[in-house]
């Protein structure tokens, strides 16, 4: 019976001491980063602040606190500003303007005129960041801190998953997935529409405040005015 329980112990110090050895990769940890972004080109702009970009047929929308703004994506001119149409989010979609603020609601605008077109009340979804994948608008709810599909015309939504563990500030499709911008430590994380974490990427651009896509390129926008135009390995 003694011989039992000592060889019981062994086993279990040996188990103990092999598993120390082991590195566990939390891809919620921004070292676990294996690759970079790879940087293109830096446009400087005059619209600095938070709040999430869109790209559009060579236009990049932005909007910030002080209003909404459409730069040309190779100048970094400002081509039209919608003061007063401020958010933290923003996607464009058939000609519409789609931007929310942490609030229960969506304004809806004419990216045109500027005119407030309609509200889309979200019910217990508060949407901070949002993104279009084919006609389905995905949000970020910054109250369970997930992942919605939310229809346009009814408010409905489909929690898809959570992202807790992220400062999220910057959300778009890519891939048929999302990507997802880390603020606090200038990451990118690659998502499946089932929550899956496909790869971690490191931005060279600090204090992102908001990503967008077209196609293979990826545009990163920071507080201080700059878009980083890049491409992912």
């Amino acid at each position: 019976m003694k011989l039992k329980i000592i060889v019981l112990i062994l086993v279990y110090i040996a188990i103990f001491n092999s598993c120390r050895d082991i590195s566990f990769n939390n891809p919620l940890d921004p070292n676990a980063s294996k690759e970079s972004a790879k940087l293109i080109k830096i446009i400087d702009t005059t619209v600095s602040g938070i709040g999430d970009i869109d790209y559009k047929d060579g236009k990049i929308w932005k909007t910030t606190l002080s209003g909404t703004y459409m730069i040309d994506v190779e100048s970094g001119t400002i081509i039209r500003s919608i003061s007063g149409k401020s958010g933290n989010g923003i996607a464009l979609f058939e000609g519409r303007l789609y931007i929310c603020n942490g609030d229960n609601n969506i304004q809806v605008y004419d990216s045109l005129s500027g005119e407030l077109v309609k509200q889309i009340l979200t019910s217990d979804i508060y949407p901070q960041y949002c993104c279009f994948l084919e006609d389905k608008l995905i949000v970020f709810d910054n109250r369970s801190k997930s992942i919605f599909s939310l229809d346009i015309e009814t408010g409905d939504s489909i929690r898809l998953f959570e992202v807790s563990g992220i400062d999220l500030s910057g959300l778009c499709t890519y891939n048929g997935g999302l990507l997802v911008a880390n603020d606090q430590t200038d990451s990118i994380y690659s998502f499946s529409m089932g929550g899956e974490i496909l790869n971690v990427f490191r931005s060279p651009a600090t204090d992102i405040a908001g990503i967008t896509s077209d196609d293979n390129i990826i545009y990163i926008s920071n507080i201080n005015g700059q878009i980083y135009k890049v491409s992912l390995p």
